[in-house]
């Protein structure tokens, strides 16, 4: 899912790609996905959102209504990344705007700023504040670019990166400069 979502992105950057090798990475997301019921694990529904947020960013069509009852046990990264899924296949949504809600009422505010973090570990990405921060500003920051919420979590996020070391690893990284990227863009 994480090459899928990386080519899609530099497809739309303009960088080549060759058509055959994300169709191939899709036709084996599309395959491999598990259908999400009541009995799906958190860690299922949330890989779930990913896969489903990659297959859009590539290109892919994909029903991701489905999905959406199940976001009050995603974590706040799994519903960043489903909101993004909404906003790209049904931009105007009831269903949207309460996630973006939830993911705003659900900020920890601080000295240094405002973060999310993840407080079960499903074992699939890096749980940091960093991380999840990163991943819930990078979808807000294309959701709703005028929250208020926003300029908080940009200034945690800049306030703790490390002088020498950055984020922390190269993921955190991704994550961090992906949604300054896009708080940039939207303000």
């Amino acid at each position: 899912a994480y090459v899928v979502f990386g080519l899609g992105r530099a497809q739309q950057a303009d960088l080549f790609v060759p058509n055959d090798v994300i169709e191939k990475g899709q036709t084996f997301l599309e395959i491999h996905q598990m259908a999400v019921t009541d009995r799906s694990s958190d860690e299922e529904i949330e890989q779930s959102a990913f896969v489903l947020l990659a297959l859009l960013e590539s290109g892919y069509g994909v029903e991701v209504g489905a999905l959406y009852p199940y976001y009050e046990r995603m974590a706040p990264a799994g519903q960043a990344m489903l909101a993004l899924a909404l906003h790209k296949t049904d931009a105007g949504s009831e269903n949207l705007r309460t996630l973006s809600s939830d993911l705003q009422a659900g900020v920890i505010r601080s000295a240094t700023g405002a973060y999310w973090e993840d407080t079960v570990d499903t074992g699939w990405y890096r749980k940091t504040a960093n991380t999840v921060s990163g991943i819930v500003v990078y979808a807000l920051a294309q959701v709703d670019p005028a929250s208020s919420v926003l300029p908080e979590a940009v200034r945690y996020l800049v306030a703790h990166r490390k002088a020498l070391r950055g984020w922390g690893s190269t993921y955190e990284h991704a994550w961090v400069l992906m949604a300054l990227g896009e708080y940039m863009r939207g303000t």
